[in-house]
Formats: structure tokens, C-alpha cells, sequence
């Protein structure tokens, strides 16, 4: 049983990952969302340099402002592994500002309603 509080859409946006904690933020890999919701994203990657529960920085490309394209920006959200498969990782965000759920309500709004099990 999933206990989501936000349903997940199929969305593919590139995304870099920063690993987080004491030490600067330093770029981990770059891996691609097979989907996205409100509450977190599934990363495509065969990297297992994610442990479960790290936290993690996501940067990805975005449309940031009125009449701007996507791409012209770049939106971060702090997230960390939740859990993993032989695909990739899964990613829980941790705190959202106003700028990026907008963000993401515009992606999810363009993305297909359901994403099949």
C-alpha cells in the first residue's frame, strides 16, 4: 500500500544531485526523473552512491518567472533516499518554498494524469 499524499506523474526532467550535510555541496551524479509529485521523485540512475536516507540537493532546469522559458532557470529542492531498485532511487523531499511547489505544479500539470503500476 502506497502512502503518498500526492499522486505521481510520469515527468522526465534531468537533475543533478548534490550530496548535503557539513561538508559543501558537491555534485554526485546527474540522473533523470522517471516521475514526480509534491512529495518526491524517482531518480533513474545506476549509481549506488545514494544510501538510503542521505540527504541529498536536486537542481533541475525550470521556467522561474512570467513569460520565461523552461530552461532558463535552475530550481534546487532538498530532499534524501528513501529507498532503491536495480532502476534507481527514490527521493523524499524535505521542505519546498513557494517558488518550486509552483514550479512543480506546473510540470505535474502537464504531465499525464496516472502513472500505471
Amino acid at each position: 500500500m502506497e502512502r503518498r499524499w500526492s499522486e505521481r506523474r510520469p515527468v522526465e526532467i534531468e537533475v543533478e544531485v548534490y550530496c548535503c550535510g557539513r561538508q559543501p555541496a558537491r555534485r554526485l551524479l546527474r540522473a533523470r526523473t522517471r516521475d514526480l509529485s509534491f512529495g518526491g521523485a524517482f531518480l533513474l540512475t545506476d549509481d549506488p552512491d545514494l544510501p538510503r536516507y542521505r540527504e541529498m540537493l536536486l537542481r533541475f532546469p525550470c521556467r522561474t518567472g512570467p513569460g520565461r522559458q523552461a530552461g532558463d532557470g535552475h530550481c534546487t529542492v532538498r530532499g534524501h533516499a528513501v529507498y532503491h531498485t536495480d532502476e534507481g532511487v527514490a527521493v523524499r523531499f524535505d521542505r519546498i518554498d513557494l517558488e518550486v511547489v509552483r514550479i512543480l505544479r506546473d510540470l505535474l500539470r502537464e504531465a499525464p494524469r496516472r502513472l500505471s503500476a
